[in-house]
């Protein structure tokens, strides 16, 4: 691996090609980071590891912002830099939602007002970044989407975005155009399955010798599939004083009536208590208030997913190339040692770098066995 530092106005100011190690890591739906150690010799780079510089990787279509740098010395090994640092996507958690704000109808067009309130249009002139800018997809299933959500002001733009996207099963992204712009885009992977015959399979298996020491797991540890959410009716008072509650049962997408149903349910209290027909700038009807709490629920149970995952490691230069063959959010085919393979979605991919030589491993969810052998509810 090789990494260009660039300065704070995207000119490249040293390149790095020598270190004790260097990890590099690309997510989904969440920001990336980086990890680097050298020592003080190593090209001379020391004096351009500053903080919100910018990191990046040919191997790698997102940027890092150098965020955190350590030197240490110790009388055996000298003086070591310890280098540290998030992606793009990393500068919405600079940003809090402002003021309330509900949103309703399609979903990109949400998000797009999320981020243009805190970074490309705020009110305020000072939480402006100059180069941020939202590019808007044309993918229909993204497109299609809606959303129903109201958040307060004091939420984070990163979490809340996170949780739409999770809960939506799409990604998003913040990449650096050829303008020198940050670029914000909602998308979704490409499918590379043996479920289509539309583009060309990508598969990961012992059996091609491009996966190895793979690690299976399948947890329900913190599974639901039922969210109680409860918000409050703004508008009207009981005798006693207190708002009435509006409550919403939410469901799991999919499951079945008896999946549903005794010892199978999972529960969850969901506190939607900052949801009021009462707003700023919108009042909110009763069918209205009542589709921004299910929606607080679907997050909720967005983040106690049954969790199917696999992870191993691939040769980085052979066959299947990380950029070319296949990107973030893909659907990939995938096999381990033991026979079970079935499609699953690229959601992480670490690059790894030291003395003992160069190592990928890419992190498959969301997986669908092709034979699933599992006991069946009920049985």
């Amino acid at each position: 691996m090789e990494a260009t530092i660039l300065n704070s106005r995207f000119e490249k100011v040293a390149i790095i090609d020598r270190f004790k190690s260097f990890i590099w890591t690309d997510r989904y739906q969440e920001n990336g980071d980086f990890e680097l150690y050298l020592t003080l010799d190593m090209d001379g780079v020391f004096p351009y590891l500053v903080n919100d510089y910018y990191l990046q990787n040919d191997d790698s279509v997102h940027m890092m912002i150098i965020q955190g740098m350590l030197l240490e010395t110790n009388a055996t090994d000298g003086p070591t830099i310890k280098v540290i640092g998030y992606s793009l996507e990393s500068l919405l958690k600079r940003r809090i939602i402002w003021d309330n704000t509900t949103l309703g109808g399609n979903f990109q067009d949400g998000i797009e007002k999320l981020i243009n309130d805190a970074i490309i249009a705020p009110s305020k002139s000072e939480r402006k970044i100059s180069n941020f800018i939202f590019k808007k997809s044309t993918d229909s299933r993204i497109t299609a989407l809606t959303i129903d959500a109201k958040y307060e002001q004091h939420e984070n733009l990163y979490e809340a975005i996170n949780s739409l996207c999770v809960e939506k099963q799409i990604g998003f992204k913040v990449t650096l155009n050829e303008n020198k712009q940050f670029e914000f885009e909602l998308y979704k992977g490409v499918d590379r399955s043996y479920a289509q015959q539309l583009t060309p399979y990508v598969v990961f298996s012992p059996s091609f010798e491009n996966l190895n020491n793979t690690s299976y797991l399948d947890s329900k540890e913190d599974y639901a599939n039922v969210a109680l959410t409860v918000g409050e009716d703004g508008d009207t008072q009981t005798l006693s004083g207190n708002p009435l509650k509006i409550t919403k049962e939410v469901t799991r997408d999919g499951e079945t009536q008896e999946q549903l149903s005794g010892m199978h349910r999972c529960e969850i209290y969901v506190d939607a208590g900052s949801i009021t027909s009462e707003d700023e700038d919108h009042k909110m009807s009763d069918a209205e208030r009542l589709k921004v709490v299910a929606q607080k629920g679907k997050e909720a149970l967005a983040e106690k997913p049954h969790t199917i995952s696999m992870d191993g490691d691939v040769d980085p230069h052979t066959m299947f190339v990380y950029g070319r063959d296949f990107k973030m959010g893909d659907v990939v085919q995938i096999e381990n040692d033991y026979g079970i393979k079935g499609t699953s979605t690229v959601s992480e991919f670490i690059m790894s770098q030291d003395s003992s030589g160069e190592t990928s491993y890419p992190t498959f969810t969301d997986f669908v066995s092709a034979d699933d052998n599992r006991i069946p509810v009920g049985s």
